[in-house]
Parts: structure tokens; C-alpha cells; sequence
């Protein structure tokens, strides 16, 4: 088949001259921001009259009364933390380092991860098999690499 050229056909009407093109356009770009700046003038949007309202209800500019600010008086269900706690803040960190740990090594040893998938495939563990990375970058890739440890839990 005969290729296409890239992008949006062209007009095959007789064009005029450069400069006339030019000038409408500037024209019409004019009018149309001289339209739109009319439009701002005459009335407010709805988020603005919607700010004004508040505004002039409340009249603290979006600080809180000294009223509405939190105290340890008002949490009421807050749990002491016990020796015996599985999930302190230590653990946790001992436990990523190790998921870390073994992405890193299921990513550069191509030995190591056709042996997770033999051992996922084996165990039946859910596709894909594979440890996701935890970037530090990424908001939500800590979650991700433990959702899939937990999937291929079995092989591991």
C-alpha cells in the first residue's frame, strides 16, 4: 500500500498570500481574547462568588478558630502501643529492606527469577511472576511490591 504522510490532511483550496493569512489570524486571536476578557469582567465565575461567600461568612481567611483545633481530649479509640506489637516501625523497615533486597536480586540474576517462576508456576501462585520495585520516587510502589510478595508468598 502507497504510504501516508504524518498529520492532518492538507486543504487543496487556492491559499492567499502569506500576509493576509497572518494578519486574520492575529485578528482573530485578538477578538477572541478581547472576548473572553469581557466575559471575566461581567460576572464572576462560581468558584469565585462561592470564595466570596465563605469569605465573608467565616472572616478568618481560611484559618481555623482556636475553637476548632484538635486536642489529644478528642481522640477517643487511640490504642496503646504494647511490647508484644508485631507491627512497630522497626520490623516494618527490617521487612522492606528485605523485599528490596530480594527484587534487586530477582532483577539482575535472570537465574534467580526463572527460579521464582518455576517455583510460582509450581505452587500456583497468581500471575505475574514477578517482585515489583520499591522506588522512592513513586508514590504508591512500596504497596506494589508488597502486593506482589504476597502473591508469590507460596514460592518464597
Amino acid at each position: 500500500p502507497p504510504t501516508r504522510p504524518l498529520g492532518p490532511p492538507k486543504k487543496n483550496s487556492p491559499r492567499a498570500p502569506a500576509n493576509d493569512e497572518d494578519s486574520n489570524d492575529e485578528e482573530e486571536a485578538h477578538h477572541l481574547i478581547s472576548k473572553f476578557d469581557d466575559e471575566d469582567e461581567d460576572e464572576p465565575s462560581e468558584a469565585e462568588s462561592k470564595e466570596d461567600v465563605v469569605s465573608q461568612d467565616e472572616g478568618h481567611h481560611g484559618e481555623l478558630d482556636i475553637e476548632d483545633e484538635l486536642t489529644l481530649d478528642d481522640i477517643h479509640d487511640l490504642e496503646e502501643e504494647d511490647e508484644e506489637d508485631v507491627y512497630t516501625t522497626a520490623s516494618c523497615r527490617h521487612t522492606l529492606a528485605k523485599f528490596r533486597t530480594i527484587a534487586t536480586k530477582l532483577r539482575k540474576s535472570p537465574n534467580s527469577k526463572a527460579k521464582l517462576v518455576k517455583l510460582c508456576e509450581e505452587n500456583k501462585c497468581g500471575k505475574p511472576h514477578n517482585v515489583e520495585r520499591d522506588v522512592p520516587t513513586r508514590w504508591n510502589s512500596t504497596y506494589k511490591q508488597v502486593a506482589s510478595i504476597v502473591q508469590c508468598e507460596k514460592a518464597m
